[in-house]
């Protein structure tokens, strides 16, 4: 009787160690999962930490360069802003040149045909030109 029960003690010992090892060998594999998932992520961490710096290096790179070209566009707005100042003033005084000479030719009308009312040019009287010279 004793050695029936120390043979099942023995049948149930081995049936436990049969346990622990299957036990193990599945602690084993989480383990190994595990460790095989915290290096993926650090692995990608590190990928992710690369990439980051790239992307930071171009913003960098393309914020200076949106900067010189905004700066550029500046100046060439100045110097456009400075012509066209030019430009309005060149148009100022060739308005006021155009107006001399047309009383200057108003006036020579004038002269040629002795009368102050029969003769007008230019502008001042919507463009049109009367006049009672005869040739």
């Amino acid at each position: 009787m004793f050695l029936k029960m120390l043979e099942k003690s023995e049948a149930r010992i081995d049936r436990t160690n049969v346990m622990i090892s299957r036990l193990v060998d599945a602690c084993k594999s989480v383990e190994n999962a595990y460790t095989s998932h915290v290096g993926s992520l650090q692995s990608s961490r590190d990928t992710s930490q690369k990439n980051n710096a790239k992307l930071i290096s171009l913003l960098d790179r393309i914020t200076k360069s949106i900067d010189r070209e905004k700066d550029e566009l500046q100046r060439q707005n100045a110097l456009l802003e400075k012509d066209k100042n030019a430009l309005r003033s060149q148009l100022h005084s060739a308005t006021e040149k155009y107006w001399k000479l047309q009383e200057d030719y108003r006036r020579l009308a004038e002269s040629l045909t002795g009368s102050r009312n029969t003769y007008t040019i230019g502008c001042n009287n919507g463009g049109s030109a009367n006049s009672n010279f005869n040739h």
